[in-house]
């Protein structure tokens, strides 16, 4: 899949509007796709819907490489099991992870912000977009990602506590980032941190109630990278199968 500083240094002059009208329907199918049954997906085409309205051969040729990679793996499916979930996490136990990029949307400097939530071994709801605001730290852009992810963690905990699921200790939800998770942790309020923690007190409230639990993971654990950057193929393959619930615990 590609990278989207290569989609920015593609040419928009030469606008046709057959070329346009292509482009947004391929744009849309793909977006279907990605919010309903591929998570891995969803950066690239994220990334391609920025052009919905300028696109040229070359942004085509872009998203038809998506296709190429979906015929791929049409036999790849997300898969639950909750008789065998993967440590540390237990049967019906909702976990979540959050990520965020930091300016790399050149034209607006905004971050690209992602989050996957887990139950069973496998994702059940997940997004990928650019933040409303701009950061002025990657600090900010992490604690932006992180409180999205726990405002859709507060809506699971409902749902599966209304199918008979309740969820009895702190969802947690990983994150790499030092700052973010003192901010989260932390309602003592400093000069340099004062404009962030007053925008997203409301993870800190989930935190004190006990609602959501930040937990340190090293970057290259970070499931939710794949949704804020094209990465590499082995940083890829990695994550990938953790999304779609493929790489199961063995058995004692």
């Amino acid at each position: 899949m590609s990278p989207s500083n290569d989609l920015e240094s593609l040419p928009t002059e030469t606008i046709d509007p057959a070329v346009i009208a292509i482009y947004s329907s391929l744009i849309g199918e793909l977006l279907y796709i990605a919010i309903n049954t591929v998570p891995q997906i969803s950066y690239v085409t994220s990334a391609l819907t920025r052009y919905m309205t300028r696109a040229t051969e070359a942004h085509l040729k872009y998203a038809k490489h998506v296709l190429r990679y979906l015929k791929g793996v049409m036999d790849r499916r997300i898969m639950w099991c909750a008789d065998n979930c993967r440590d540390p996490h237990k049967r019906h136990e909702i976990w979540a992870c959050a990520d965020s990029s930091y300016a790399d949307c050149k034209p607006s400097r905004k971050s690209a912000m992602a989050y996957g939530l887990f139950v069973n071994n496998a994702v059940f709801s997940w997004k990928s977009c650019l933040s409303s605001i701009v950061a002025k730290s990657t600090c900010e852009a992490e604690l932006m990602a992180y409180c999205s992810c726990a405002c859709e963690v507060l809506y699971a905990r409902k749902l599966a506590a209304e199918l008979g699921f309740c969820q009895l200790s702190p969802t947690k939800i990983y994150e790499d980032n030092e700052g973010a998770m003192v901010l989260v942790k932390n309602m003592h309020l400093r000069n340099r941190s004062k404009h962030i923690a007053l925008r997203f007190s409301f993870a800190q409230i989930l935190y004190q109630l006990g609602q959501i639990k930040p937990v340190a993971v090293p970057s290259i654990d970070q499931h939710a990278d794949i949704g804020t950057k094209v990465t590499g193929q082995p940083i890829f393959d990695r994550h990938v199968p953790v999304w779609l619930g493929e790489i199961l615990p063995t058995k004692s």
